[in-house]
This record gives C-alpha cells, sequence and structure tokens, in this order.
C-alpha cells in the first residue's frame, strides 16, 4: 500500500513539473536557421475590432493600417538584431512579380496549420519541440524569391469602448451587491500574435510562437490615431521582445 502511495506521488510530481510552452519548433530547425542568408516577410494580416456595451465588434480599419507599417518596421529591426537577413516582400513587389496567388496560398496554409498547432493552447516541450508540419507552397514562393526563409505573421486585436467598460464595471458591482463576492471582469483589452517560421527549401514549419498581451498594447492608441507611433512601436517592441526572446540568433 505504501508503495502505491509513493508511485502516485511520484507521478503527480511528475505531472506537475512537465514543462509547457507555446513555441512549436521542428527537429535540428536551428540549423535551417543559422544557414539561411535570405529571409522574407509576407504581409502581415492585422485585425483590429472594438467592442462597445453590445459586444458588437466593429474593426478600425485606419488604425489597421498605421499598425501593420509599425509591426513590419519594429519586427523587422528586432530580427536584424539577432542576424537575420530579412526584409519585407511587399504588396508591390508581389503584384509586379505576379505572385499574389503563391502568397494567398501560404498564407492560407498558415492559417490552417495555426488551427493544429494552438488547439488546446500550450502544449507538453517534448510534443511541441518535435512538430512536422509543412506548407508545400511556400517551396514554389521560396524559388521565385530566393529566399531561404519565409516569415509569416497574424495579429488580431480586440479593445472595449468606454461604455463597454462602464457597463462591466456597473455589471461586476451589481453581482457584489447580489453575491457579496465581486470578481474580476474580462480585460478591457487584448492581443495576440502569431508568427511562423518556414523552410522555403523543404516548406518545412521550422519554429512558430504565440505570444499575448492583455492590456496596454491598444489602449492607449486606438481611440486618437494623430501621433501615437512612439506608443505603438514601444509597445509592440516589448511584445516582439517576448515573441523572440527563445529564437535562436543567426550569427
Amino acid at each position: 500500500m505504501v508503495r502505491i502511495f509513493f508511485i502516485i506521488l511520484l507521478l503527480i510530481s511528475t505531472s506537475a513539473c512537465t514543462k509547457t510552452t507555446f513555441i512549436r519548433s521542428a527537429p535540428d530547425y536551428s540549423q535551417s536557421l543559422v544557414k539561411s542568408k535570405i529571409a522574407l516577410l509576407l504581409p502581415s494580416k492585422v485585425e483590429i475590432n472594438q467592442v462597445d456595451a453590445f459586444n458588437k465588434k466593429t474593426r478600425v480599419y485606419e488604425y489597421e493600417d498605421r499598425l501593420e507599417e509599425n509591426i513590419i518596421d519594429v519586427f523587422i529591426a528586432k530580427m536584424q538584431d539577432k542576424g537575420y537577413n530579412i526584409k519585407l516582400f511587399s504588396r508591390t513587389e508581389i503584384g509586379t512579380n505576379k505572385l499574389s496567388k503563391d502568397v494567398v496560398d501560404v498564407k492560407d496554409n498558415f492559417d490552417e496549420i495555426l488551427g493544429i498547432l494552438y488547439a488546446g493552447g500550450a502544449w507538453k516541450e517534448d510534443v511541441a519541440y518535435s512538430i512536422d508540419q509543412k506548407i508545400p507552397s511556400a517551396i514554389e514562393l521560396g524559388k521565385r524569391t530566393g529566399a531561404d526563409l519565409l516569415v509569416v505573421m497574424n495579429f488580431y486585436g480586440e479593445s472595449k469602448t468606454s461604455g463597454a467598460v462602464t457597463k462591466d464595471f456597473c455589471t461586476e458591482i451589481l453581482k457584489g451587491v447580489l453575491t457579496g463576492r465581486i470578481d474580476s471582469s474580462d480585460p478591457s483589452e487584448f492581443s495576440i500574435v502569431r508568427l511562423a517560421i518556414l523552410d522555403s527549401l523543404t516548406g518545412r514549419v521550422l519554429w512558430t510562437n504565440s505570444v499575448s498581451l492583455s492590456k496596454d498594447m491598444i489602449d492607449t492608441t486606438i481611440e486618437n490615431f494623430s501621433d501615437n507611433n512612439k506608443v505603438d512601436r514601444k509597445n509592440l517592441s516589448i511584445l516582439f521582445n517576448s515573441a523572440l526572446a527563445d529564437l535562436p540568433d543567426a550569427t
């Protein structure tokens, strides 16, 4: 009986110590990163919504356009700091070279794979670090651009309006009066970035990460479009520092 108890205790202890992660990587992925000469960042998919007191979502297209420009600038600078020779593959270049379909195929396949890789949230490290997903359309795009690596990114954010925040506050106060307990409401905003690095020679998904923030990314800038690039860049710098912290340097 004592032996069974210790076995159960050991299993519980081992389970509690199992590390999980939102990073996904292929075996020996770092070798492909180090050998790379040219990396192309495909145009990012950026979606920002404001949520009103009736939970209606409204796309903020003007803010999305500005944010995408800052995402590109900050992300490329961070990757260059890690030694990667990376540049944006702009929409103009894509159109000029008649590669729109190729890029769309890669991004659509990327979205499908995200649904697989991030089902269930964080994974145990031994599983997360042994993925074998491929995006075959990346091979043709790599041939036609000369890039060793392709970088794909999605950015999604939501921010509640002042009316929605006020409604949440009043609702929580009412709950407190009725139940004697006040629970914290949902955050007034959240943002999430998911990115992947693809090997264009084989189509393999080499490395991905998913990072989210629950405050300070959107609220401070979404209401005022005039001159908040510095704030955007500062917040994005924090976000990408977190997202790229475990990505090996290229040099």
